[in-house]
């Protein structure tokens, strides 16, 4: 098994364990989603990471606000050059200020994507190194999701798919290179036992997490039906 089918693998894995069905309620599949995340996002350095999760959460919200233009018999055309980086959403954070205002996205939503928006400022314009830990309360925000077990249950989802990962691995036998165990117990009873692989794994549970925290995101926002705000009600 390739490295990127086992991060595909071992995702699916991870969401499975904890009963976690990753689906809509309209019944489209985030299987695409998962894909480019763990095949392409986890890939990346700390910064390119955060810079690649905006996109796709900017790639989310173009297609919500695609969605509401085409439902009120906006034209191609003119949807294009209101979703162009000159035009009236073509910011991340235009974006998701109207999606609030007109009700699509939910407050947790906004305050999610506005810590991500926050994240990716502080990667895109620091010339000096970026690691994921230094963000720790913007990241904390992002996963803030409204239920008080997310963020828990967003870190226990990263260590699950770290130690799957790692056992996978250890028991693969990919270009002729012999198992390093014998079983998944085995290898996890290493893993237990040995500070510096538990060390290893514990650098990267940041940006797992970034990577769940976005899965979780995207997933509020596809699933959330349209309300109106009451507090733009008028009064």
């Amino acid at each position: 098994m390739t490295p990127v089918a086992q991060m595909k693998h071992t995702s699916r894995g991870s969401f499975q364990t904890f009963g976690i069905k990753m689906k809509q309620s309209n019944d489209i599949e985030l299987d695409n989603l998962i894909d480019v995340i763990f095949s392409e996002l986890l890939r990346e350095s700390d910064r390119g990471s955060v810079i690649m999760g905006a996109d796709i959460l900017d790639s989310q919200l173009n297609l919500k606000l695609d969605e509401i233009m085409t439902s009120n018999a906006i034209k191609p055309k003119e949807r294009k050059r209101m979703l162009q980086f000159n035009g009236v959403f073509g910011t991340l954070s235009s974006k998701i200020d109207a999606l609030y205002a007109f009700g699509c996205i939910s407050d947790k939503s906004r305050n999610s994507a506005n810590a991500l928006r926050k994240i990716r400022n502080n990667a895109a314009h620091s010339n000096e190194r970026f690691e994921m830990s230094d963000n720790s309360d913007h990241l904390m925000n992002m996963y803030d999701l409204g239920a008080d077990n997310v963020p828990e249950l967003i870190n226990v989802l990263a260590q699950d798919h770290l130690i799957k990962r790692f056992t996978l691995n250890a028991l693969s036998s990919d270009a002729g290179r012999a198992p390093l165990f014998n079983s998944e117990d085995e290898a996890k009873k290493y893993l237990r036992s040995s500070p510096e692989a538990l060390g290893r794994i514990g650098k990267h549970i940041p940006q797992v997490s970034f990577a769940f925290g976005l899965i979780f995101l995207c997933r509020e926002i596809l699933q959330y039906k349209w309300k109106p705000n009451k507090s733009s009600e008028p009064t």
